[in-house]
Formats: C-alpha cells, structure tokens, sequence
C-alpha cells in the first residue's frame, strides 16, 4: 500500500522540482512536515516507525551532492518514535526516468538491493518498529515502491507500507 500527499501538478510539482534541481536543503523540512501528517494519519504516533528512504541514483548524488530523501528522513526523524533505517542500496547506473512501465518494473529489480550489511543498531532499531514506512518523492508507476516493499519484506515481519510525495 502507498499512500501520497498529492498529484504531481501545480504547487506539490513546483515543490518537488525545486527542491530537486535546486539544492535548496531546506526544503526537506516542509516536505517532512507534509508527509508527518499523513505518516499520523495512516500510522498514529504511538508506535515505533522505521523510515526508510529510497536511495536516489548516484548521479543524482554526484550532481546534487545529496540524496534528497535521505535528508527528508532525517527531517521526518524529528519526531523520536520514528527511526531513519538505511535497508537499500542502489547499484548500478540504470536511470528509471522515461522507461515506460514494464522498463521501468525490470530496471527498479536490477537497480535496488538489501544492504549488504546492517549492523547491530539497525537491526535492534528495526526490531522495535511495529511499521516500516519507504519513503519517496514521486511515484510514476509504482515499480520503485514494490521492488522495495518486496525486498524489504523478505527480513521483516511486520506491515510495510510506501508514502511519496506526489503520484505522477
């Protein structure tokens, strides 16, 4: 199950955008707010929640020197019953954007992964959890999202659910 704030168009889009393409770190902190209310709505706040960020690509990370969402789950961790978990890993160079949906669903399997390794505190901090929440910006077809519920449910037992920011 993914829940979104909105679609992608007018203000939530120009949000993303800039937050995006335009290195304003500051951004995370309103986008973490947006999606703090609907992690209550969806999940309450009296349970422990593990947030855990889809890894944007490396070339993202080169050209912005970031990972976006990694910064808006720091932002969302704010909040202590919720734990900032890095479970994924994004290996190779595979870009999602412009495939069309069965591109897409067979380039998001080759290009996320279970971390190699977690350590002890990630896994004490997941064991405490009652949800998992993967967080991302955008979801266009909902491949991204179900390769890393799937992978992530392979070594957890408790529900998992995506949130993004906007569906396109």
């Amino acid at each position: 199950m993914v829940n979104r704030i909105g679609s992608y168009s007018g203000n939530l889009k120009q949000l993303v955008v800039r937050y995006k393409k335009t290195g304003i770190r500051g951004l995370a902190k309103p986008i973490a707010a947006l999606m703090s209310r609907e992690i209550e709505r969806v999940v309450g706040n009296a349970n422990q929640v593990a947030i855990v960020p889809v890894p944007c690509s490396e070339r993202s990370r080169r050209t912005r020197g970031w990972d976006h969402m990694e910064l808006v789950g720091k932002e969302l961790c704010a909040n202590p019953k919720r734990m900032l978990i890095h479970l994924l890993e994004r290996q190779g160079s595979g870009e999602l954007k412009m495939l069309g949906r069965q591109q897409r669903k067979l380039e998001s399997t080759r290009s996320y992964v279970l971390k190699a390794r977690l350590d002890r505190n990630e896994l004490e901090l997941l064991d405490s959890c009652t949800t998992v929440l993967v967080i991302d910006d955008v979801m266009t077809t909902g491949s991204t999202f179900e390769t890393c519920i799937s992978l992530i449910a392979e070594i957890v037992d408790i529900p998992i659910l995506g949130l993004c920011l906007a569906m396109d």
